[in-house]
């Protein structure tokens, strides 16, 4: 089933079991979203928000970030700015 949400403001709601990977965002604020259990395999973000985002138990299988703001950015606690510096 494919859906298009275009200009649908969805704040402050709560989907659950839903199937995400292959899906497309673009120009989305996901500001403060809360992620868990989803799989975002293959999925497509481009100018997003994910400022305060939290995501727990998640698929990012082949995620690649280009050209995004990482200060505070944490995976498993530690500063991505952090690890960036050590290679």
């Amino acid at each position: 089933m494919s859906m298009n949400l275009q200009y649908t403001d969805i704040s402050d709601s709560k989907l659950q079991v839903v199937r995400a990977d292959g899906l497309v965002l673009e120009e989305v604020s996901m500001a403060k979203a809360i992620l868990k259990h989803v799989n975002l395999s293959g999925a497509q973000i481009s100018n997003a928000t994910l400022a305060g985002a939290k995501l727990a138990s998640c698929d990012l299988s082949d995620v690649e970030i280009t050209d995004c703001e990482l200060a505070g950015f944490k995976i498993n606690g530690v500063l991505v700015t952090e690890l960036l510096k050590r290679m």
